[in-house]
């Protein structure tokens, strides 16, 4: 069997194993245009092996349409923490099958560094 008739199949048992990562909303490079539901909230945590670096993200919505976050990231790697605080807005209501607007703006900074990122 080739290389190619391998992938298929081990794409299609990777599915079938692991259902629930592959819909987790993970932490990723770019955060979603959702919020939570007015007065709840969410903490995401993980732990980066390669940068052997432990993060933790809470979030919580204290009326519609609009969520605080923080998070914290501590590298053991590196030695350096990092702390960002954010505000997200969401502009047009929730769709289950469509796509949301919205817009964040928030602030990272790291320990025992004066510098500082604003980003949104």
């Amino acid at each position: 069997m080739t290389s190619t008739s391998f992938t298929k199949p081990l794409c299609v048992l990777f599915v079938c194993i692991f259902p629930a990562v592959a819909g987790a909303g993970r932490p990723l490079l770019v955060d979603d245009a959702a919020t939570n539901e007015s007065g709840h909230g969410h903490a995401e945590s993980w732990y980066d092996t390669e940068g052997r670096t432990f993060n933790v993200a809470p979030a919580f919505a204290p009326i519609a349409d609009l969520e605080l976050g923080a998070a914290f990231a501590k590298s053991k790697a590196s030695g350096e923490t990092t702390y960002s605080l954010q505000v997200k807005k969401l502009f047009t209501s929730p769709k289950d099958d469509g796509c949301n607007t919205g817009a964040t703006l928030g602030r990272s900074s790291v320990q025992n560094n004066n510098a500082y990122t604003v980003y949104g």
